[in-house]
């Protein structure tokens, strides 16, 4: 049950610097022991501080999560765009250059502390505020919805709100199925190529 109680934002440097300490405690404690070994004493304890101390900026467990799970979905965002720039800066004339831009954009924001982010997608709970999948998802459409508007005459005469659904959905599922059950492939080439090739005669316009 969540705690009935008031918290307060971190606004000086030593309160964010000790937010930012539970956050990465409860990150470690993902990656090393899994969601269920989670508890707001482990987290102190991790972290180095008192339960109490804790209990000032979080209410529950559910909330470090939640904090936790937008630092990591922020990151992954960050590697995504940065990666997605040289798409927009280059303006591959091919849209087989655009696609392996797109897919290595991809890539980078999946190798950001990969073992949380696997953690994250198969063990915390879905549908929340503390749901990685649906928050990357949401953002990574937002971004793909608008590399195809900003390339529009390199693809298909279609419904680019859709192409962009079909795209994230299908590439989407592989990286995160790779990431939960196969990370050894987002060390390779052979899983971008593959999709490289899916995506391009998806989006192409012969």
């Amino acid at each position: 049950m969540p705690r009935d109680r008031r918290t307060r934002k971190p606004t000086q440097a030593r309160s964010r610097a000790t937010v930012e300490a539970i956050v990465e405690a409860s990150a470690r404690i993902v990656v090393q022991d899994g969601y269920a070994a989670l508890s707001t004493n482990r987290i102190a304890e991790v972290a180095g501080v008192s339960v109490g101390t804790l209990y000032q900026y979080f209410r529950n467990k559910e909330e470090v999560v939640q904090a936790l799970v937008e630092r990591q979905s922020h990151a992954m965002i960050d590697a995504f765009s940065r990666a997605l720039a040289d798409l927009i800066t280059l303006a591959p004339e091919e849209l087989d250059d655009g696609v392996a831009a797109l897919l290595d954009a991809t890539l980078a924001a999946l190798r950001v502390n990969p073992a949380l982010t696997r953690r994250l997608i198969l063990e915390a709970p879905r549908g929340g505020d503390a749901d990685l999948e649906r928050l990357w998802r949401q953002r990574y459409t937002e971004l793909v919805r608008s590399a195809l508007y900003q390339r529009r005459d390199q693809v298909r005469s279609a419904d680019v709100e859709l192409m962009a659904y079909v795209v994230v959905t299908a590439g989407y599922a592989v990286f995160v199925d790779a990431a939960a059950y196969r990370p050894e492939l987002l060390a390779t080439e052979a899983l971008r190529d593959e999709l490289h090739h899916l995506v391009v005669r998806y989006l192409g316009q012969g």
